[in-house]
């Protein structure tokens, strides 16, 4: 596990697994090593890529689960591969996810990076009954960031026990074959571009920060404030426990941008 590099993004803390070690076990392995005892949130495993695309990555859960999408993972691995000198900063490059391929941008420092995440669907909301009765239905707006999130807005702060009991219930609801993520989402009292977010993640449970949450919650938000409508550019803050991000849309495209730094 020491040998491990990991990374944290904003609270979000990764391995990553180099392509010349990623054969030496299994997916499931290199994530029971890395996130023993709450050492990191997920591993990333370096992959094969075709031309034009700088890198290939896997994306695994703590149990072993793979994760299509994850902003924050995303922006490590690119900070990784800065840090390996096979990029070079301000310079725009693609890593393929084995679902889609992102653009990566890492700024001067390597200090922060910012990924073009790709499309985002917004569906209508809904509501279902997880069998909480301090809840009673439980009303959310579904997106895909890439990967399955149901974004819960409430009127003001949730606690950590709130999180951690319905978002596990919502995550394995029936309505979700596949699971999915779970946000509580809540706008700040004074400063309306700012966004308060609690994540309940699929295969990892309760985490301090999420890139693709933070999209999926700025994505709801907006849509909630443009029903129906073709949307302008949409720009948030989203704050959580691990710290901020910065979530635009345009287009119907997302784009995070927040700080990446090793862990030592």
């Amino acid at each position: 596990m020491a040998s491990i590099p990991r990374f944290d993004a904003a609270g979000n803390v990764y391995a990553v697994v180099a392509r010349e070690e990623a054969e030496a076990r299994s997916d499931a392995a290199w994530a029971a090593a890395a996130c023993r005892d709450g050492a990191a949130d997920g591993v990333l495993i370096e992959a094969s890529a075709q031309d034009g695309v700088a890198a290939g990555v896997r994306i695994v859960n703590p149990d072993g689960s793979r994760a299509e999408m994850s902003g924050n993972g995303l922006r490590i691995f690119a900070h990784w591969l800065w840090r390996e000198g096979r990029i070079a900063v301000e310079e725009p490059f693609e890593v393929d996810t084995g679902t889609r391929r992102v653009t990566c941008r890492v700024a001067p420092g390597g200090d922060s990076v910012r990924v073009a995440l790709g499309p985002v669907r917004v569906e209508a909301p809904r509501e279902i009954d997880v069998g909480e009765a301090s809840w009673g239905l439980v009303p959310f707006t579904p997106v895909n960031v890439g990967n399955p999130h149901a974004v819960i807005v409430t009127d003001g702060p949730v606690d950590e026990e709130t999180v951690r009991r319905v978002g596990a219930r919502v995550e394995t609801h029936p309505s979700f074959p596949g699971r999915t993520n779970v946000q509580f989402a809540w706008r700040d009292r004074d400063d309306p571009t700012v966004v308060h977010a609690r994540v309940w993640e699929r295969g990892a449970g309760w985490t301090a920060s999420s890139g693709s949450s933070a999209c999926a919650v700025t994505a709801a938000m907006q849509a909630q404030q443009n029903p129906g409508e073709v949307a302008p550019p949409y720009a948030r803050t989203v704050r959580m426990p691990g710290g901020s991000l910065q979530c635009e849309l345009v287009r119907g495209e997302a784009y995070l941008e927040g700080p990446v730094r090793p862990v030592t």
